[in-house]
């Protein structure tokens, strides 16, 4: 008699001891594949229960010796053998699939949110397979879809889900739709920043190569004007740069230091606003002359609210210096870029200072931003800063 040639699909390993589901649903893929224990649905009862005797006997060769131990001790006082396949399926689920605690499993749905490490569609899985036991019934998709718009990461994606009241695969579809565009924004931001850093490499190298006279076995050094946006160095640029990762210790973000952060910037340049720029007139030589031949220090008194121009003024206490003037204490900043003495309309008149008597004003004062402010006009006074 010749030898029958049979081949086998998949492989199918000893169970080890997870889910008894999900290796059942694998047995019976199996099976199938291979053509084990299936017969047609109008077989006597006889070819019905010789298929099952193999399905049994493929089971209990397959499923390692640890399970085959189990399973035996679960059928006394029978035999694994002498039960039906689906009794012995249901008496395995039985002992590796105890019954969960289907409230303890709806807090896990209900704490689920889209980690940092999670794409919006394994977010979306991950929602599915711990509503399993949950029991929401016909209240799965809803819940689904709540937990969905509630968990999802980005907050202008939840924003829009918000919105408009969507199924639970619309709200995937739409959060997947933003999640590209975002990546793909990032990947042309990317490359936008590696055309510019080329081009600029391109301009520096072709004038770094230039010779001269007799130089010409010396290369022009690093082109001036370029300084590295992340350190302020301008020895590179800022592809080459070692704080691409570094975070800035003024605005938390990650790329630059807190030298070169465009934020401290713009803040610093507010803080700065409020500086004054005095502008002598015509008459101010003559002016100058007669103010400083009486005994005392000329200051310009200007009009108190300096933040009508449109500036903050926020100086620092460190900035700030204790002046006597005329016998008493005033808080000064200390400009030592200032050509001229100036105090305001509201310090005057708390020291008993009458606006309406002063003398016209020899200077002309402008704000940071070049807005003229109001000067009532000048006084001498006696100054006096520690000892001198």
């Amino acid at each position: 008699m010749a030898q029958q040639n049979y081949t086998c699909f998949g492989v199918l390993e000893p169970f080890d001891g997870g889910d008894f589901i999900d290796y059942s649903e694998r047995l019976n893929a199996y099976f199938i594949a291979n053509n084990i224990g299936q017969v047609a649905a109008d077989a006597n009862e006889a070819a019905k229960q010789a298929a099952d005797k193999r399905k049994v006997a493929v089971t209990i060769s397959v499923m390692g010796k640890s399970t085959y131990s189990t399973l035996k001790d679960l059928c006394l006082p029978d035999l694994p053998a002498e039960k039906s396949y689906e009794e012995i399926i249901t008496i395995l689920k039985g002992f590796y699939k105890p019954k969960v605690l289907e409230v303890a499993e709806t807090y896990r749905f209900h704490q689920a949110v889209q980690t940092e490490s999670e794409s919006v569609a394994q977010y979306a899985n991950k929602l599915k397979r711990l509503a399993v036991h949950c029991n929401f019934g016909t209240y799965l998709t809803r819940a689904l879809r709540d937990q969905f718009v509630g968990g999802v990461r980005s907050r202008s994606t939840r924003k829009k889900l918000l919105s408009e009241d969507r199924t639970f695969d619309q709200a995937v579809k739409v959060a997947q739709a933003d999640e590209l565009a975002e990546k793909e924004s990032k990947e042309l931001l990317l490359s936008a920043e590696r055309t510019e850093t080329t081009q600029a490499h391109s301009i520096s190298n072709k004038k770094k190569y230039h010779f001269k006279g007799g130089d010409a076995n010396k290369a022009k050094p690093f082109e001036q004007g370029k300084t590295c946006f992340r350190c302020g160095s301008t020895q590179h640029l800022a592809d080459k740069c070692s704080h691409t990762y570094t975070t800035c210790n003024y605005c938390k973000k990650a790329g630059h230091l807190a030298k070169v952060c465009f934020k401290k910037k713009k803040a610093d340049s507010n803080a700065k606003a409020h500086n004054i720029v005095a502008t002598h007139t015509d008459e101010s030589s003559d002016s100058d002359s007669d103010m400083n031949s009486v005994n005392g220090t000329p200051v310009t008194i200007f009009m108190q609210n300096i933040n009508s121009v449109g500036q903050k003024s926020e100086i620092s206490p460190q900035y700030k210096l204790g002046v006597n003037i005329n016998g008493q204490e005033v808080s000064m900043e200390i400009d030592t870029g200032s050509s001229v003495t100036l105090l305001n309309s509201g310090d005057f008149e708390r020291m008993g200072g009458d606006t309406n008597v002063l003398k016209p004003s020899t200077v002309v004062l402008k704000s940071y931003t070049g807005n003229e402010i109001k000067c009532y006009g000048e006084d001498n006074m006696k100054v006096k800063v520690g000892e001198q």
